[in-house]
């Protein structure tokens, strides 16, 4: 389920061998200096037009992704499987590039890839944690860790509260990988349709 826990190094993965295989002289964006895309996807909430119109739009998007991947001669082509926030991003250095993708996300009515993101990272944890019928108790597996660590006699008072320390980060993190109240039943209906636009 916390697949998308890793989504930096997919991106890190997804942009290393677009850099290593542009020529030093390539056209449309010098990638030594190119800066960072701004594309740091978050979990918002999902409406059920969101959805319809990010489902009906990833064809067109895996399409292009596609077609870039071979016009940028990517020896390890771009997989639908990956994290679908992420599977443009090697292209926005590119400003021209990124103005098409954004053209065509308009289509769809989405104001820029940033947001068409936002709602892909959302609909893709919802599709990784589909397997879970309902939505995992993090608070009280936290506090029932907690527990056990003030229990611990072994422990001395600055171990027991480091360890206290460590267990709250590893659950803040755990939670942003958890879906939204409500995003569970509005993308739901959706994930045939996305599964199948995937080819899964």
């Amino acid at each position: 389920m916390y697949r998308y826990a890793c989504v930096f190094v997919a991106f890190a993965a997804a942009v290393s061998p677009v850099l290593a295989q542009a020529p030093e002289n390539a056209p449309g964006v010098t990638w030594e200096a190119a800066p960072l895309p701004d594309v740091k996807p978050v979990q918002i909430s999902l409406t059920t037009d969101m959805v319809e119109r990010f489902v009906a739009s990833l064809p067109t998007l895996l399409a292009m992704t596609r077609d870039l991947d071979r016009e940028q001669g990517r020896v390890d082509p771009t997989a639908a499987e990956e994290d679908l926030s992420f599977v443009l991003v090697p292209y926005l250095f590119d400003p021209k590039i990124e103005a098409h993708i954004n053209e065509k996300l308009a289509e769809f009515g989405f104001a820029s890839y940033a947001e068409w993101a936002n709602v892909a990272h959302s609909v893709s944890l919802v599709e990784e944690a589909s397997d879970f019928t309902g939505a995992i108790d993090l608070a009280g597996q936290e506090q029932a860790a907690r527990a056990e660590i003030e229990a611990n006699k072994a422990l001395s008072d600055e171990e027991r509260s480091k360890a206290i320390d460590e267990l709250k980060s590893q659950f803040a993190a755990l939670a942003e990988f958890e879906p939204l109240p409500g995003n569970r039943e509005t993308a739901a209906p959706f994930l045939e349709r996305l599964r199948a636009a995937r080819g899964r």
